[in-house]
């Protein structure tokens, strides 16, 4: 019996080990913009990369595309897959060093567009449906071909992506602009199918307007930046909607300074939003603001730069600091989270157009990856006192992603068409 009982205690503890180790292999990716949906740009799983070897990266891989990348890239199970100008989706075989398949997603399509993975069941990418409308289409991640597409595909209407989807559990939250409105659909990820959607337009053709940065999750909440609307509350200026995620109903809207961008990332019960605080034409200084997500009331708001610059993307956060990228001079500062009180800022311009990169062991203070100037490479950041680590050798333009890191790699824009991987040098 005791032997038995052993042997049960053993099984269930292989299996309990196999289940952590499966759940670590699944989580080692970067399977989104700002790696989650809170859009953290914090990836826990990465822990190879630290201050100590990251002033040795080197270059260790090359991968070649047609066009401009315009997002960042997504990483899972060896395949990097990148959206280029060229209007393909390319998901490149990381250990065969070639293209695994390619997908032709757009035309010309002005508008955001992002590349999302559901687990190993599906790519989502924004795509081209018609001459008059762009959706959403979902590949199969092994062959690349089409598993369903969706638009609003109201002839009337010009319907085109208004923000980088984003996907939590099995729903895909993503945002659209109509000609006439602008809205949000959730939709189930495996067959597309609407669960809900957000969006209000009045008589007069007055139209709730949703922000052109990724929707943030988290304790069951959307947040999104939102303005606009005759019998909405926020009708000047900007601020942030928080809506149900299970219903799509508004529970809160919370006026901020400056724009409605949305450009916010949400993490320890918090949203916090990055604006400039003012309106055309003058110069405003660049705004942070922590609100409550239950409620939505603000715990703090600091201005965090002078007149003269604007956020170019989300904060990201990282025990209990946020790390804000400014276009202008500081270009990136930190803050506590909890006070909203200066830590550190590097007085250099930043020009990536997401949400910065955070990578590390809390042990060592974590690593911060992000573009930077003036030779627009990538540069990584002590995320404990902003000194510089190092600097990538190749060029990029100034409004290229910001990196993503898995497996301890560094995956980034080079050259503005390539995705270059930066590994640690081994002695």
């Amino acid at each position: 019996m005791i032997l038995r009982a052993w042997g049960l205690v053993a099984v269930l503890t292989a299996i309990v080990a196999v289940s952590s180790a499966d759940r670590a292999q699944a989580q080692s990716a970067w399977p989104q913009i700002g790696y989650n949906p809170e859009h953290t740009g914090y990836n826990p799983q990465e822990v190879i990369l630290t201050k100590a070897n990251v002033p040795n990266l080197v270059t260790s891989g090359l991968f070649a595309t047609g066009g401009q990348i315009i997002d960042q890239p997504v990483v899972a199970d060896g395949v990097a897959y990148v959206n280029s100008t060229d209007g393909n989706l390319y998901a490149f075989d990381l250990a065969a060093k070639k293209i695994k398949w390619q997908f032709y997603s757009y035309g010309n399509m002005d508008a955001p567009t992002g590349v999302i993975l559901w687990s190993n069941k599906a790519v989502l990418v924004t795509c081209e449906i018609d001459t008059k409308h762009w959706g959403l289409c979902s590949l199969d991640p092994a062959t690349g071909k089409l598993q369903w597409s969706f638009a609003d595909l109201d002839p009337n209407q010009q319907v085109a992506p208004g923000a980088p989807p984003v996907i939590a559990g099995n729903v895909v939250y993503y945002r659209e602009d109509r000609t006439y409105g602008y809205w949000l659909y959730a939709l189930n990820a495996k067959t597309g199918a609407i669960l809900w959607t957000f969006g209000q337009c009045q008589d007069d053709g007055v139209c709730i307007h949703l922000g052109s940065s990724p929707p943030a999750l988290l304790n069951g909440m959307v947040y999104l930046g939102c303005s606009g609307g005759d019998s909405f509350e926020i009708t000047v200026s900007g601020g942030v909607c928080a809506i149900n995620a299970s219903n799509g109903q508004l529970v809160w809207q919370r006026l901020t300074p400056g724009d409605y961008s949305g450009r916010l990332v949400a993490a320890g019960g918090y949203v916090y939003v990055s604006t400039t605080n003012g309106t055309c034409c003058d110069p405003h200084p660049t705004v942070v603001t922590a609100i409550n997500g239950a409620h939505g009331g603000v715990l703090w708001s600091e201005t965090v730069t002078d007149p003269g610059t604007s956020p170019t993307g989300p904060p990201a956060f990282k025990s209990g600091k946020l790390y804000v990228p400014v276009n202008g001079n500081p270009g990136l500062i930190a803050l506590n989270a909890t006070t909203g009180k200066q830590l550190w800022a590097v007085p250099a311009n930043v020009h990536s157009q997401q949400t910065p990169t955070v990578a590390g062991p809390d042990a060592s203070g974590g690593v911060i990856f992000l573009g930077c100037s003036p030779s627009n490479a990538i540069c990584a950041f002590n995320a404990g006192t902003g000194e510089t680590l190092w600097q990538s050798s190749y060029n990029r333009r100034g409004d290229s992603p910001a990196p993503a890191v898995t497996n301890g790699t560094v995956y980034g824009v080079c050259n503005f068409n390539n995705l270059c991987l930066w590994t640690p040098k081994t002695k």
